[in-house]
């Protein structure tokens, strides 16, 4: 917004990417991560809570992001009307959304509705991933979710993509296997079939 970028941007782009309801698709490069220090506007410092041999991940390359406090600060929470905030300032159409459906329904709590209705225009992507709620379950995540196989699950998905095929979207539709960061999840080989099988019924 031609507003100057500094180290404190740096410090809240890393602390937007390690919240837990910031559903930071780079995450995997802040492994370890224990803080971030903006030492003066430009130099911040990155602290780890165990010692890194290779500590090149965070804002290192092309993925880690770096955006500003004053345009994203109220993006966080994985709502989609307040993502809107942005968007509507940024009309150009090429500037669009990636739509990750179980994080708008499993930690933003919003119907697919309620999504599309904010963002659905600027959709360009999207993420599709299944989850329970079993907060007893030996691999249920910290809130108490744990991801399935797509369609078998509680989330919204078939709702979601209904959606999409209704406003007549043609962009990607991929599945996300996150077994990088929970191990326990299947092999890509057996669960990879499973997703393409559920959804061209939905497709159509």
């Amino acid at each position: 917004d031609g507003s100057p970028l500094t180290a404190h941007d740096v410090v809240f782009s890393g602390e937007y990417c390690l919240h837990p309801d910031g559903g930071c698709t780079s995450l995997a490069y802040f492994s370890d991560v224990s803080g971030f220090e903006a030492l003066d506007d430009h130099t911040v410092k990155v602290s780890f809570g165990v010692a890194k041999p290779f500590p090149y991940g965070p804002f290192v390359g092309s993925t880690p992001p770096i955006i500003q406090r004053a345009q994203f600060q109220d993006c966080l929470g994985i709502k989609a009307v307040e993502c809107k905030l942005l968007l509507d300032r940024i009309p150009n159409e090429a500037f669009g959304v990636l739509w990750d459906m179980g994080h708008t329904a499993r930690v933003g709590e919003e119907s697919p509705e309620q999504t599309y209705q904010a963002v659905g225009p600027r959709i360009g992507y999207t993420h599709v991933k299944d989850a329970v709620y079993e907060p007893e379950h030996a691999e249920a995540m910290r809130d108490g979710w744990r991801y399935v196989p797509p369609g078998a699950g509680q989330l919204p998905l078939e709702e979601a993509i209904a959606l999409l095929k209704g406003h007549g979207y043609d962009g990607w539709i991929m599945f996300e296997h996150e077994k990088r960061w929970h191990p326990e999840l299947a092999e890509p080989e057996e669960i990879f079939p499973i997703f393409p099988t559920w959804v061209r019924p939905l497709l159509g």
